[in-house]
């Protein structure tokens, strides 16, 4: 069992106030007994963990919020914080033959396929 994490842009329209349709980058995926497993993004060449938490950082400052597939919404550093410490807390043994690892680490899925 785990848990994806989203980029979402939930803002109304300035004109009108209807609210606009979410946009939704993935950023990952928490399982229980694995290090997070990032999504695969190209588009901002997000390749790394550092460049996760710059396009991050930028998406903050963009109004962009980080919100789990519940709903429930996360600080950046709530988020950075936990994804952290499950990265250090969880063994380094299970990796998956989809997965990437970064200079640090990090896992990083080649693979669309999350299940």
């Amino acid at each position: 069992m785990g848990t994806n994490y989203y980029l979402v842009n939930d803002k109304t329209c300035d004109t009108c106030g209807q609210h606009l349709q979410p946009e939704q980058i993935h950023i990952g995926k928490q399982s229980a007994g694995w290090k997070f497993l990032f999504a695969p993004y190209s588009p901002e060449q997000v390749y790394c963990f550092g460049d996760w938490v710059d396009f991050l950082m930028k998406s903050r400052d963009k109004g962009l919020k980080i919100m789990d597939e519940y709903g429930k919404e996360k600080t950046l550093y709530e988020f950075l914080g936990n994804l952290i410490c499950a990265q250090y807390r969880r063994p380094a043994l299970r990796t998956h033959h989809t997965d990437k690892i970064d200079s640090h680490g990090y896992r990083f899925s080649k693979t669309w396929d999350f299940s």
